[in-house]
């Protein structure tokens, strides 16, 4: 272990900003060495173990279709999930003890810890792609049907998908302070933090799932645990806001797992050389488009009546709209494994089409 660190941390010697820093980062690594070793690793810490990890890899020439393993998604983005529940947790507690204040003041800090990092740790603009990188990203997307459906069908899911989350990534907060008058600004910071502890194992594990399970089918059951969740919220007594708590860990599948599965989704489906455009269209779909249609829609229908149905009428509306989308989704790949064995000739095992997605 303490070679591991001590290598690790050689990269951050010599730091474009803030030059004291990189002196006494050498002589925390000389401190560590000669302690035997510190089972914090800086790395890891600054969420740039994955980064290192695939540099390693394609340096050893790794990739999946020379019988290789490149490094799974999810350890990097755990991280954001902590820091995400971290911060939600104290700024709840902080706005209760000390005004709204204690959350602008924790917000800067946070701001000022990610710059730091950015800007000493992450490469220069002028920093030269190594030649086979820029081979392949030379390359034509190109694609036949059966690609550009299997595109457009996840990227509907996607936008579906992105819209009926919105109702709780933007309006849960929202509906426990209007409809819940003991909902304090702790309990939803604590709300915060349980959904993202839930999110940790699932990051974590992500690539044991993946690789035993089907993509579609994955996707499937975060839409049926989804809906679960959505009607929960719906159901929750007036008097009782504490049951949010109880429902909150539901987050690990419905965000997790779901947006790991659409990582791999459009990795799989993605054109050679236009794997990182993809992964920027899929986080700039869900996160832009349907994040932002879904708290337009919301906006309007949550509103009080007369005006709007209110947030309860609407949580349950939504759980059964997601549970018809589903069957909806399914029945789109199996119609589209009927199409690929019509014109092949070859039969496609799997439930709803799933093997197409390996093919």
């Amino acid at each position: 272990m303490a070679r591991r660190v001590h290598a690790a941390l050689r990269p951050l010697d010599h730091l474009p900003v803030l030059p004291g820093l990189g002196g006494a980062l050498r002589q925390a690594r000389r401190v560590q060495a000669r302690a035997g070793g510190l089972e914090l690793g800086v790395v890891d810490a600054l969420t740039l173990r994955v980064v290192r990890d695939y540099e390693e890899a394609r340096a050893q020439g790794r990739s999946e279709a020379a019988g290789g393993e490149l490094p799974s998604y999810g350890p990097q983005r755990l991280w954001g999930a902590a820091g995400y529940g971290i911060f939600g947790l104290l700024s709840g507690v902080g706005a209760d003890a000390f005004g709204d204040g204690a959350m602008f003041v924790l917000f800067g800090a946070c701001l000022a810890t990610t710059v730091l990092i950015v800007a000493s740790q992450l490469p220069s603009r002028g920093a030269v792609k190594p030649a086979g990188a820029r081979a392949a990203g030379s390359q034509s997307p190109g694609g036949g049907p059966r690609s550009r459906f299997r595109m457009a069908w996840f990227f509907a899911n996607l936008v579906v998908y992105g819209m009926h989350t919105s109702l709780i990534e933007s309006f849960l907060f929202v509906y426990a302070s209007r409809d819940f008058p003991g909902a304090s600004r702790g309990l939803l910071g604590a709300s915060v933090a349980i959904m993202c502890v839930s999110e940790l194992p699932v990051f974590f594990y992500d690539r044991r799932f993946l690789d035993r399970f089907c993509v579609t089918s994955l996707l499937t059951s975060c839409e049926l645990v989804l809906a679960m969740e959505l009607l929960a919220y719906s159901a929750v007594p007036r008097g009782a806001p504490w049951l949010i708590l109880l429902i909150a860990p539901l987050h690990g599948v419905t965000m997790a797992a779901a947006w790991s599965c659409s990582v791999e989704f459009g990795r799989q489906l993605a054109p050679p050389g236009a794997e990182a455009r993809v992964q920027a269209l899929v986080s700039g779909v869900y996160y832009r488009v349907a994040q932002g249609l879904g708290a337009c829609a919301w906006g309007v229908l949550t509103r009080p009546p007369p005006a709007g149905c209110g947030f309860s009428a609407m949580y349950a509306a939504a759980g059964g709209t997601i549970l018809l989308w589903a069957v909806v989704w399914n029945a789109g790949w199996a119609l589209h494994a009927l199409a690929v064995r019509g014109v092949s000739g070859r039969t496609a095992p799997g439930p709803l089409g799933d093997a197409l997605l390996r093919g």
